[in-house]
């Protein structure tokens, strides 16, 4: 090896430890044995603006048992955002879903029920593809832990508070009072894995966060206040993650949601990171998730 190839071998080197440095240090999925399968078409669009949605699985070698977890990331960011996430996850025993999300009406633009409609189908149709697609990876049915951060833990909220019946009361809902149709429909037609645990950071209900939203449509915040509720799935256990600083979702919001779930016999617990923005922890987020699982 000449002159000129040492320098070229040091600086890629030099490269390599600089890129493994800024990925969070994970090993790559070919040393760590990960499974890793992307764009699993999980949530057909059935109208605009929806649009399809898939996700990506993360899960570790061999035939498990393995928790389940699902992963869905904030508003304005894409499922490629929770790789980070998922790997760390994965590495530790986890079959993990990161799953894309609506990214058409918001909660807080009209009209309110296309966005509530499309929050509570999409998580369903995620928990019905996690059971279909569990035993490919060894992940375990019985239920399963959602995670998320900002807007996805507020889809978090919808779905393990909702009521058992909430699909047939939305169809209901909409045969008295007119509004927004289906729109998705689930690729998958197995049953929901039901939803035991509940990791969220930078994240409150729906209804907390835009109060106003539901008050310019009564129709649809009684319903929502019906279906989604503090009382529904008693055995949920709630760990919040929040930051003091949180100029998105203010953390006075997530203290009175975590008091109130006390308050309602749940098993709720509020990590506050202390001057702590709406950026997520991922560390704590993993280690939160983990002790969650008993692992």
């Amino acid at each position: 090896m000449n002159c000129q190839q040492r320098r070229q071998w040091v600086a890629g080197l030099a490269a390599a430890v600089l890129l493994a440095a800024c990925s969070g240090g994970s090993a790559s999925p070919a040393a760590t044995g990960l499974r890793e399968v992307r764009d699993v078409l999980y949530a057909k669009a059935l109208v605009p603006p929806a649009e399809d949605i898939k996700l990506d699985v993360y899960a570790p070698p061999g035939a498990g048992p393995w928790p389940l977890v699902v992963y869905m990331p904030g508003g304005e960011q894409k499922k490629d955002s929770g790789i980070t996430i998922a790997r760390k996850l994965a590495e530790r025993g986890v079959v993990v879903l990161v799953a894309d999300h609506f990214h058409g009406a918001r909660m807080d633009d009209p009209p309110l029920g296309i966005a509530s409609r499309a929050i509570f189908e999409e998580a369903d149709c995620a928990l019905r593809m996690a059971r279909a697609i569990a035993p490919e990876y060894g992940g375990d049915p019985a239920g399963l832990t959602w995670t998320g951060f900002s807007f996805g833990g507020i889809v978090g909220f919808e779905v393990a508070l909702a009521d058992p019946l909430a699909e047939q009361r939305w169809d209901e809902f909409i045969a008295e009072h007119g509004g927004p149709a289906r729109q998705y429909e689930c690729v998958a037609a197995d049953e929901p894995v039901p939803v035991k645990a509940l990791v969220v950071t930078g994240s409150v209900r729906a209804i907390d966060l835009w109060p106003d939203a539901y008050a310019a449509d009564p129709a649809v915040a009684d319903f929502v206040a019906a279906t989604v509720r503090i009382g529904n799935n008693p055995d949920l256990v709630v760990r919040m993650i929040h930051g003091t600083a949180d100029e998105e979702v203010p953390f006075a919001s997530a203290e009175r949601l975590a008091a109130q779930l006390r308050e309602a016999g749940y098993d709720a617990e509020l990590t506050t990171l202390k001057g702590g923005n709406h950026t997520p922890n991922t560390e704590v987020m993993v280690s939160t998730v983990m002790e969650t699982l008993g692992r």
